[in-house]
């Protein structure tokens, strides 16, 4: 049965799309039912309710197999269940601040969990186990995105800088530098050539994913950018900022090619599987964005 997942209170009228695929995760601010996740099914019937976080849930992320979830927290834990019966299958400490962001690697075996520790910690997602803390920033970690292979790992942080990482080592490879504001959120392109940076600064910051060399700069928003995500394709990129509204850009020449006014605040982004459409949220409610040919 397909699922999703949102968090929040049981009278639930608006999801936020997770980007890996048809599952979805409630988020609303100053809720003290973010403690708890609930799986429902596509149909809108509720399967599970998972609880089991003493602090409010920043962040979910599912593997490509669908068949668990992973939760970052306030309490500064990571929790993972069973998607199908609800079961908490292991509780991974040791962060000691807010577990702000989380995401499985390509392949399903390894979790990456940011926090306002200023680390980065991956684990074994199949025993729980800390395999290793990735030390460098000089202040809280807000993002962490794997690229297409599962190779290396990016951070993104309120030192206002992103950082890339050896996936397999937990060696820093190269420190992205050039925002005049905090870091956001970082997004590898498909094709795993380009990295996205997104900051306070109000830009959005284009690098070379292989060698780390700034590539563009993207100047436009008038506002704090809080998303950023690649078309399928990796031809386009997407933006979103406090100044309510959604840029696309050219991931090659960096033009402005379409900016979509809308009417809040977005707190999710990502491009649907054909491409055509964007996956955003107004108000904590699901939307789409549909682009033009």
């Amino acid at each position: 049965m397909d699922t999703k997942v949102i968090g929040g209170r049981k009278q639930l009228e608006c999801l936020t799309t997770d980007a890996r695929g048809p599952f979805e995760f409630r988020k609303r601010r100053g809720l003290l039912a973010r403690r708890q996740a609930t799986v429902i099914s596509i149909s809108g019937e509720e399967l599970q309710i998972l609880e089991g976080h003493k602090g409010f849930i920043n962040a979910v992320a599912f593997p490509p197999d669908g068949k668990q979830l992973a939760s970052a927290s306030s309490d500064a834990t990571v929790k993972q269940w069973d998607v199908g019966s609800g079961a908490e299958l292991q509780t991974l400490q040791g962060h000691k601040g807010s577990a702000r962001a989380v995401v499985f690697s390509p392949d399903g075996m390894l979790l990456a969990s940011a926090s306002y520790d200023r680390t980065v910690k991956l684990w074994d997602a199949g025993t729980g186990a800390a395999l290793q803390t990735l030390e460098g920033h000089s202040d809280r970690v807000n993002a962490v995105a794997f690229s297409p292979d599962g190779k290396q790992l990016a951070s993104a942080s309120f030192d206002n800088m992103a950082k890339l990482w050896d996936a397999g080592s937990g060696t820093a490879l190269q420190t992205l530098e050039g925002h005049s504001g905090s870091v956001t959120a970082v997004a590898f392109s498909p094709d795993g050539k380009q990295l996205a940076s997104a900051s306070y600064d109000r830009t959005v910051g284009l690098w070379d994913a292989g060698w780390a060399a700034a590539l563009q700069t993207l100047e436009g928003h008038s506002g704090s950018v809080w998303f950023v995500a690649f078309s399928p394709d990796s031809k386009q990129l997407a933006s979103a900022s406090d100044d309510r509204t959604v840029k696309l850009w050219d991931a090659d020449t960096g033009a402005a090619l379409q900016t979509i006014k809308i009417n809040t605040v977005i707190q999710t982004l990502s491009f649907s599987d054909d491409g055509t459409s964007l996956n955003t949220n107004r108000n904590y409610c699901l939307s789409q964005l549909f682009l033009p040919a």
